[in-house]
């Protein structure tokens, strides 16, 4: 299980470990760290870390419908796949102010690739100081904890960890989206 919220004088910023719900709580409650890291967790009971990419899913799906307006969307979101896009055209895109809105929004997938110095210089460059007028959410499946992409996100922002769903939670999780769609559930 994550740790809950720690913070310090906040000309000093420690590892911030945030829970999905806390989030998720937090979307449009208070304004948005400028970085968001989601990746896996260490699940309870369990070895290794587990990854739940639905969870990630969801906080980034309602952060982009609060913080986006939709006529705005092309001009102040964008998504990346960092295994795709090179670093330096993302972070070009987070530097770049948003155009008749409050913030820009970034979404990037497979942001692991980011933890090879060689590929993520550029992120670890802009993460030192992070743009105040971007919102830049990054999906790992994966990460290593002692990475300097890793701790960087950690300084410039949040860290939120998806821990795998147990069965009934995935099963409760499948039977609210289909409802939310308008279909009904036997059973």
């Amino acid at each position: 299980r994550a740790i809950g919220i720690r913070r310090v004088l906040p000309h000093h910023r420690a590892l911030v470990v945030v829970e999905i719900q806390e989030f998720l709580d937090s979307i449009g409650q208070s304004p948005p760290a400028p970085v968001y890291l989601f990746c896996p967790a260490k699940g309870p009971g369990s070895k290794g870390n587990t990854f739940e990419p639905l969870l990630a899913e969801r906080a980034i799906e309602k952060a982009v419908k609060h913080y986006v307006d939709p006529s705005m969307k092309d001009l102040c979101y964008a998504l990346y796949h960092a295994d795709e896009t090179p670093a330096a055209e993302i972070v070009d895109a987070a530097l770049t102010l948003p155009f008749l809105a409050e913030r820009r929004v970034i979404v990037v997938r497979n942001a692991e690739r980011f933890e090879s110095e060689s590929v993520g210089r550029p992120m670890l460059s802009y993460l030192e100081n992070p743009s105040e007028t971007t919102l830049l959410m990054m999906l790992a499946n994966k990460v290593d904890r002692r990475s300097k992409f890793y701790k960087a996100c950690s300084k410039a922002g949040e860290v939120v960890p998806c821990p795998e769903l147990k069965e009934h939670e995935a099963l409760l999780a499948a039977r609210q989206a289909m409802e939310a769609r308008g279909k009904q559930v036997q059973g």
